[in-house]
């Protein structure tokens, strides 16, 4: 358990969920969730914090109060869409409330007080790779022209090789001569 003693806290369970309309024992079931957990004081007020945007868009999307007996996997998938088409929030951020929630859900189920997870079957988001970004034709050129006043030959043979094939800098310093296949005009 942690150092600090529940007097001590700052997110006692009647402060949980102030100005959403809860349940009459969800303040007290996240406070038992952060108690029973040794969360850091940084980890707790991240767990409150997407606890209580859960429960915020709960309270807005069904027009009733948040009970946890009462959320459903629907409720939890249309979260995750919600964060991040409406409100724009990175992958993420998106991925740690959903694991948060996630996460307390799991612990309620453990405590006997939900059947099931209803956050369990929803699959957080992909990552998309994104693909890295080329300097600009500007650029090059400068970067060139600076090389040729320079005359600096190797850098000028050290860009080229980036610029024209796409290696990356642990390509070409793991490069030797005998990776190389030279011919007249290649």
């Amino acid at each position: 358990m942690s150092d600090f003693r529940s007097e001590d806290r700052n997110n006692s369970a009647d402060k949980q969920f102030a100005g959403i309309p809860v349940g009459s024992g969800e303040a007290g079931l996240l406070a038992s969730f952060l108690d029973s957990h040794d969360f850091s004081l940084n980890s707790r007020k991240a767990i409150s914090c997407d606890i209580k945007k859960f429960a915020r868009w709960f309270t807005e999307a069904n027009k009733e109060s948040f009970v946890v007996a009462r959320v459903t996997t629907r409720d939890v998938t249309d979260f995750k869409d919600h964060l991040r088409r409406h409100q724009g929030q990175a992958v993420s951020t998106v991925n740690r409330s959903l694991v948060k929630v996630r996460r307390f859900f799991g612990w309620l189920v453990d405590e006997g007080t939900v059947p099931t997870n209803p956050a369990k079957p929803v699959n957080e988001l992909k990552r998309q790779q994104l693909a890295p970004k080329g300097l600009e034709r500007k650029d090059v050129r400068r970067l060139f022209r600076e090389l040729e006043l320079r005359q600096d030959i190797r850098a000028n043979g050290v860009f080229h090789l980036f610029l024209y094939t796409g290696c990356r800098v642990g390509d070409v310093a793991a490069l030797e001569l005998g990776d190389l296949q030279l011919s007249e005009r290649s």
